[in-house]
């Protein structure tokens, strides 16, 4: 199906090359299926391709998250905030998490989304509304990791819900 121009297709064959799992780890073969998708315009693909391309520029690699999360690819949405959060820039952090967690709730990054969401409000000096969403971590989230659960604690503790 790649070879007949599928782009998911394509994206998922970047991935298998990639992971060397089913197929022999193949970086050069990687990035040309990546490529191939993204040309066509499939939106993980695009990340994945232009992920790449920006790993030296910090200022291209946060284009290229911000493209991807506006064309839905939640693992973007999520390393936007993070990255956001890390710059100190709160606010844009708290959206990108809040949006994560609300468009994306069963992905896998979604507790991870709600817990930053929560400490990018603690940062703000919005207690309530950052202890609020720390205790929707634990009724949202239930399964969520042990590292999850862990930094909601300490972050309660921290902010004294």
């Amino acid at each position: 199906m790649a070879e007949s121009g599928d782009p998911e297709a394509q994206y998922w064959l970047g991935r298998i090359y990639e992971a060397g799992r089913l197929l022999t780890l193949d970086m050069e073969k990687s990035a040309y299926w990546y490529q191939k998708s993204a040309d066509q315009g499939y939106a993980p693909a695009e990340y994945s391709a232009c992920g790449r391309r920006a790993q030296q520029d910090s200022l291209e690699n946060e284009r290229c998250l911000w493209r991807a999360a506006e064309k839905g690819v939640p693992e973007a949405q999520f390393w936007l905030g993070e990255s956001l959060f890390q710059r100190q820039r709160y606010d844009a952090a708290a959206q990108s998490f809040l949006d994560l967690s609300t468009k994306y709730g069963t992905h896998a990054k979604a507790p991870d989304a709600l817990l930053r969401l929560g400490q990018s409000l603690a940062a703000l000096k919005q207690k309530e509304m950052a202890c609020a969403t720390f205790a929707e971590v634990g009724r949202k989230y239930p399964k969520a990791s042990a590292s999850v659960k862990q930094g909601v604690e300490r972050e309660q503790k921290r902010v004294q819900c």
